[in-house]
């Protein structure tokens, strides 16, 4: 019998950080609680563009640097909290007991999980999931594809 694994949006804090889980047919997976912290359009952008390598007809894309790039400024395990939420989800969860992400050291399980999170993460998708749970804290108006107001 498989045993299911998934990635949930435990927590919201804002527009660019996100709080996810990883849980086991529905059980909480032990020190699999993390922080994703939204680096910025333009960062997103640039890191797009140095992945991939254009060499006369041949075209490369380099996931790995992705990735690197991925654990190294924008998904943080949460071992501690600094704010309420991140204490409250310390006390639903558990705290993470590491302190930062070694991608060798990742369960072979949860690293195919770990790419899909990334590419959704990155490319706005998994906002999307929680877009209308937050308020917008620019005051431009609509932005990130929301409807216009009025």
């Amino acid at each position: 019998m498989s045993k299911k694994i998934e990635v949930e949006i435990v927590g919201v804090a804002g527009d660019e950080t996100l709080y996810i889980q990883f849980f086991k047919d529905g059980t909480p997976i032990p020190s699999e609680l993390y922080r994703l912290q939204y680096p910025g359009n333009s960062y997103v952008e640039k890191m797009s563009e140095r992945m991939i390598e254009q060499k006369g007809d041949e075209t490369k894309i380099k996931l790995s640097l992705r990735t690197r790039e991925f654990f190294s400024k924008c998904a943080f395990p949460l071992s501690e909290g600094n704010t309420e939420l991140e204490r409250d989800l310390i006390e639903q969860f558990g705290a993470n007991t590491r302190k930062k992400i070694d991608v060798d050291k990742i369960h072979p399980a949860l690293f195919p999980i770990w790419q899909r999170v990334i590419a959704r993460f990155l490319d706005g998708d998994l906002f999307a999931d929680v877009f209308e749970l937050t308020t917008r804290s620019d005051a431009g108006g609509a932005s990130g594809g929301g409807e216009p107001q009025g």
